[in-house]
């Protein structure tokens, strides 16, 4: 009877801790699922987030690079310089472009990617003392943008002044190696009334194939008559370096644009530049949603992360913002 009465003293107790323990682990994993999908869900909305402010950021640095290539085209400075490039060009006879691009590019000691340093050519022509006065200012202008080139076009269509001297330096608008670039500006040259800036997306440019897109605008004279164009070069690292920033994702996160084509506008590690797929869950973006993705996407290589997406206006084109 004793040893009945001590078994169930200790059975009890032990009975009891077991319930409270048990509770307890219940309790426990239920507060650790929730406070998981609280985490997720917080996750979630700052990416969003995220995105959204990227893709408004990427909005207004298109508007405000077409607000400065429009100031630029009326600027009595650049309606100066084209004037006196222009004349300049004239001088020169029939075999400018030639002579010209072998001053200021086949002659040009400097690495390719410094010959934009070459002030004049030290050839004593009127062409190289217009350049000369207004170099600076355009090369500045580059740099402040972050552009790859800035370019001034004649009436004719002749390249007659870009800052960077690259291959198109010096290069008639119907050179085909311009491709969708050079027949754009000669559409602007045409165009009457003259109209404002045209955007050419993103394609492969040049001898050196890189991508590239640009942006076009007429120089207008008062009397309405088309004496020329301004263009500035964009390259993915023109974008990268206003709006490709990733702060807040930590050292694995990024944040990318992506045009319609499914290739991206904006440095990215692991994104395979291609169409993406009429299954892919990217479709929503591409039709002007946002969302968050948390299903591994075929287009990226990196796996295991949510993606959060935004639509972005570039240009008045539609291109896709990822946050990841």
């Amino acid at each position: 009877m004793g040893l009945s009465r001590i078994r169930i003293a200790l059975r009890l107790p032990a009975a009891f801790f077991l319930i409270v323990a048990i509770s307890l682990s219940v309790l426990g994993v239920a507060s650790y699922r929730s406070a998981k999908e609280t985490l997720l869900h917080s996750g979630k909305a700052e990416l969003s987030d995220i995105a959204a402010s990227r893709a408004e950021a990427l909005h207004n640095w298109s508007q405000e690079v077409e607000t400065d290539l429009m100031m630029q085209a009326h600027s009595p400075l650049v309606h100066n310089a084209l004037r006196s490039l222009s004349s300049a060009w004239s001088v020169l006879g029939p075999n400018a472009g030639a002579d010209l691009f072998g001053l200021y590019v086949t002659d040009n000691s400097k690495p390719p990617f410094l010959r934009a340093d070459l002030l004049d050519a030290g050839d004593g022509s009127v062409y190289s003392r217009a350049h000369s006065r207004f170099h600076e200012h355009f090369k500045s202008l580059m740099k402040r943008g972050a552009y790859r080139d800035v370019y001034l076009f004649d009436s004719d269509g002749n390249t007659i002044y870009t800052v960077a001297k690259q291959d198109d330096f010096a290069k008639p608008v119907s050179d085909t190696s311009g491709g969708a670039f050079l027949a754009a500006v000669k559409d602007v040259l045409a165009k009457k009334p003259a109209s404002g800036s045209e955007f050419i997306d993103f394609f492969t440019y040049g001898d050196a194939g890189e991508w590239s897109s640009f942006i076009v605008a007429p120089v207008v004279e008062q009397d309405g008559s088309v004496m020329g164009a301004i263009a500035y070069r964009m390259t993915v690292a023109t974008l990268t370096e206003n709006v490709g920033h990733s702060a807040g994702l930590g050292q694995t996160g990024q944040t990318f644009a992506v045009g319609q084509d499914g290739v991206a506008r904006t440095e990215v590690r692991g994104w395979h530049d291609m169409t993406i797929g009429a299954d892919s869950p990217l479709q929503a973006a591409m039709l002007g949603s946002s969302g968050v993705i948390d299903t591994d996407l075929v287009e990226s290589d990196l796996k295991n992360q949510i993606v959060a997406y935004a639509p972005a206006k570039v240009f008045h084109h539609s291109w896709i913002i990822l946050a990841s």
